[in-house]
């Protein structure tokens, strides 16, 4: 996983000198002087579409990763995202068409942990809005699972990978699980056991 580094560490003396620091410190002390800091930010914005929708158990569903470049000229992106597993089963993680990461590093699916990775480089870009990739899942029990950025690393040209920490988590509310019949099928036989008994008795009488 590529390091994410703290913009305090580097303004108080953590390896000040690398490029990487610098422009931590840089940031850190422009967001200082800004009351607004998510204005002044100058990373990119990872969102999702649909940010929240509701799918029925079984029905193959999808959504976009979404990320718009703000004012770093960018190369790449890292990008992970946890869910909750015992609701919905990742199927896959394409790239999106009007993408310019399109050297896919790594593409990994834990559908056990409940997360997945995409790491993604290509043309430089900055100040556009773009499909990172489309991400194909199975819903599989009722509930609303959490779709949580746990990490964004931004590769800045010039600096590397960046940790952007700027996003909008989504979710996905899963409904329609069959019903448990089992117990009405229990009763169902019993009762018919029972019509069976009083049948052999009135054909006694």
């Amino acid at each position: 996983m590529k390091t994410k580094l703290s913009p305090v560490s580097c303004l108080f003396g953590l390896r000040l000198l690398s490029p990487t620091c610098a422009l931590s410190a840089v940031l850190m002390l422009a967001a200082l002087a800004v009351p607004n800091r998510a204005a002044a930010n100058p990373f990119g914005l990872a969102t999702m579409d649909p940010n929240s929708q509701t799918v029925n158990v079984g029905t193959l569903s999808s959504f976009e990763v979404i990320y718009a470049v703000h004012s770093y000229a960018t190369y790449g992106l890292e990008l992970t995202i946890g869910f909750d597993p015992s609701l919905i089963k990742i199927d896959s993680v394409t790239t999106g068409a009007s993408s310019p990461f399109t050297n896919v590093s790594t593409d990994t699916i834990n559908n056990i942990g409940g997360t997945f990775t995409y790491d993604a480089t290509g043309s430089t870009v900055l100040n556009d809005t773009f499909v990172v990739a489309t991400v194909d899942f199975t819903p599989l029990a009722d509930g609303t699972s959490p779709l949580n950025f746990e990490v964004i690393n931004e590769d800045i040209a010039g600096y590397g990978p960046f940790g952007a920490e700027n996003d909008v988590d989504g979710s996905v509310k899963v409904v329609g699980s069959a019903p448990d019949v089992s117990p009405t099928f229990a009763l169902l036989g019993g009762a018919l056991l029972a019509l069976a008994a009083l049948r052999r008795r009135l054909a006694c009488v």
